[in-house]
């Protein structure tokens, strides 16, 4: 997960160094990461093409390198997202965390589809552990984990629905500042992400790369 967070931030700005990144995700979403963990996975973002060091700016410390997303990078980072989330119920909180906070840089039909996706892949997981938890064959215990499982995935869905209004308050506000300015978007207000400390949305200025 953390390749695609590194990605996505640098697909919505310019190049930056590891600890640069790694402030600019706690500042929006509260949590810290390893600095330690954010280079060693820029290096094999770098050997796998997705990244490349960019020039220093004057000045700068000659010891951060500085890295740009590549055009393979972007290409596999908009795969990434536009993925339904998969694995276990218990990640899903995770994954819809590290997605919504990327919607910002979407164009909001894109950020629509994206939620109904996930909105709709949860449900039928919802469904389908219903289904197996009212069989009479389920024994007491396996019966106790998949409602524990139910819960995960009735707390994935309300946070989907207030995703998905929280990202309808942004659009209809961003597109009304744009009409009266006639600028881009702004980054549009943080809201609270459900079992991860990640909020949703932020509007990049910044052209992407590929």
């Amino acid at each position: 997960m953390l390749r695609y967070l590194i990605l996505g931030l640098l697909r919505g700005g310019p190049a930056r160094h590891g600890y640069a990144l790694m402030k600019e995700y706690r500042q929006q979403s509260g949590v810290e990461i390893s600095i330690g963990n954010v280079y060693r996975e820029l290096q094999r973002l770098a050997a796998g093409g997705l990244v490349r060091a960019a020039a220093n700016p004057p000045g700068a410390d000659p010891r951060r390198v500085p890295y740009e997303i590549t055009p393979a990078g972007s290409t596999a980072f908009v795969e990434w997202l536009s993925t339904p989330t998969a694995g276990q119920v218990t990640e899903c909180g995770s994954a819809f965390a590290f997605r919504a906070l990327f919607l910002g840089q979407e164009d909001p039909a894109v950020g629509r589809r994206l939620i109904t996706r996930w909105h709709d892949d949860l449900t039928i997981r919802r469904n389908a552990l219903q289904r197996k938890s009212e069989s009479p064959r389920v024994s007491p215990a396996a019966k106790a984990l998949l409602t524990r499982r139910l819960r995960h995935v009735a707390a994935d869905l309300d946070f989907v629905g207030e995703l998905s209004s929280a990202y309808e308050d942004w659009a209809a506000s961003s597109k009304a500042t744009s009409s009266r300015s006639g600028k881009r978007r702004s980054a549009p207000p943080r809201a609270d992400a459900q079992q991860d400390a990640s909020r949703p949305f932020r509007r990049s200025t910044s052209p992407r790369t590929g």
